[in-house]
């Protein structure tokens, strides 16, 4: 890394040398063979980037790049490299950030969820990409500044720090109680159902998920695999009944009416469950996938021998992004 101005000037004449490289390739290949001029002009093209990173970080262009942002979401992993990225991979991490946004934003605002959050709503809670940089690959994030968003846009702040506080919650795996930080049990269900989809899958491309930015402060937040303990254990304490895990295949999904089958391969046995209107996206997106529920088994009145399965927790169990 560059650390005094002389190794910044440094920089500059290795950046032109490089340069006049590429205009030599450029004059003597590439009129015949594009092709190969691609494949000559890599390497110093690649020197080329870092050594602009460096003199990015160095004069304070990359500080004041990561200010146009609320927040930066860095995806890291050996399959998310720059410049050569799964689109799939990079849309569903920053989906689910916004999704869970939207919810707590939901429920801050009306004290419910539904399917069909209003159209300011979903306006305010639309983060806008303003920026992308390496390191595996980090995306720029903001709330937007529109005239579609105002009537909303204190309930997004709202939102987005309240979700971004139980983040820091979950990154940290100190003993703090989110129990305590967060008394109202609705709120704090809501709040850990939407934090949660952003975790990284337990198996995949992707080790870790980092959160920074002048609305995470001035220490940067990271969710590993090993935080999807800590968000179950205290959705399980949500529920003082037994709780009951169970596997299978989510089938007939009924989104109305909040229910769906569990089938536990060619068994002809399944259990019927219910869910919240937390793990509503969560149930869409596992729908005919092999998953593990947890909840709490109930006989509701009137229906002799019928069970229904509470369910709190769905955990994708093929869940790695990107591999359709």
């Amino acid at each position: 890394m560059i650390s005094s101005d002389e190794e910044l000037q440094q920089a500059v004449e290795q950046m032109q040398r490089l340069y006049r490289v590429l205009i030599s390739l450029r004059r003597e290949v590439e009129p015949d063979n594009l092709g190969l001029f691609a494949v000559m002009a890599e390497g110093p093209l690649d020197l080329l980037h870092q050594l602009q990173e460096q003199v990015d970080t160095y004069v304070g262009v990359a500080a004041l790049r990561e200010q146009e942002a609320d927040l930066w979401l860095r995806i890291h992993g050996p399959e998310v490299v720059w410049n050569d990225a799964p689109t799939s991979v990079l849309t569903a991490f920053v989906d689910s950030l916004r999704k869970g946004v939207q919810m707590v934003a939901e429920f801050l605002d009306t004290g419910t969820l539904t399917t069909r959050p209003t159209k300011e709503l979903k306006h305010a809670c639309d983060l806008r990409l303003v920026g992308l940089a390496p390191g595996s690959v980090q995306v720029g994030l903001r709330l937007p500044a529109t005239d579609a968003a105002e009537a909303k846009r204190g309930v997004a702040e709202e939102a987005l720090a309240q979700y971004l506080g139980v983040v820091a919650w979950a990154a940290a795996g100190e003993d703090q109680d989110i129990d305590a930080r967060i008394p109202d049990m609705q709120r704090r269900k809501i709040l850990l159902n939407a934090v949660k989809p952003l975790l990284p899958p337990k198996r995949g491309g992707v080790d870790f998920i980092e959160l920074h930015g002048r609305c995470v402060g001035q220490r940067p937040v990271r969710l590993t695999r090993q935080t999807h303990q800590r968000l179950d254990d205290a959705l399980d304490r949500l529920v003082m009944d037994r709780i009951e895990t169970r596997t299978g295949v989510l089938r007939e999904i009924d989104l109305d009416e909040r229910t769906f089958l569990l089938r536990h391969g060619d068994d002809p046995a399944q259990i019927r469950c219910s869910f919240p209107d937390e793990l509503y996206e969560v149930a869409k997106e596992a729908f005919d996938r092999p998953v593990r529920v947890s909840g709490v088994m109930r006989t509701p009145g009137g229906r002799r021998g019928a069970t229904l399965l509470d369910v709190e927790r769905i955990e994708v169990l093929d869940e790695a992004l990107g591999d359709e």
